[in-house]
């Protein structure tokens, strides 16, 4: 919370840059992908709020529906903020 109080979460990975592709920086962004992300209760709780919208996004994967209500539902409640590694910190098995 120090470094972003806005922020929604952490996220320690991204589909762009390989390791080490940018030191150990952060970056600030609209949440994108969930790999290796993390938040607290009050979150979780802001993401309950939009439970509908969730449920009813046709779609088979819950991490494009929490991108979709990041852009939508919860952009209209100040937004989906988060702290991303500019650098890989964890990876998907099947792309390296």
């Amino acid at each position: 919370p120090r470094l972003c109080p806005d922020c929604a979460g952490l996220t320690l990975g991204n589909d762009l840059a390989g390791p080490h592709a940018s030191g150990n920086s952060l970056k600030v962004a609209q949440f994108s992908n969930t790999r290796g992300s993390a938040w607290n209760r009050t979150t979780w709780n802001r993401i309950a709020e939009c439970a509908k919208e969730f449920c009813t996004f046709n779609d088979y994967n819950w991490d494009w529906t929490l991108r979709h209500i990041g852009w939508t539902c919860l952009k209209q409640k100040g937004g989906f903020r988060f702290m991303e590694a500019k650098s890989n910190r964890i990876y998907h098995f099947g792309m390296w």
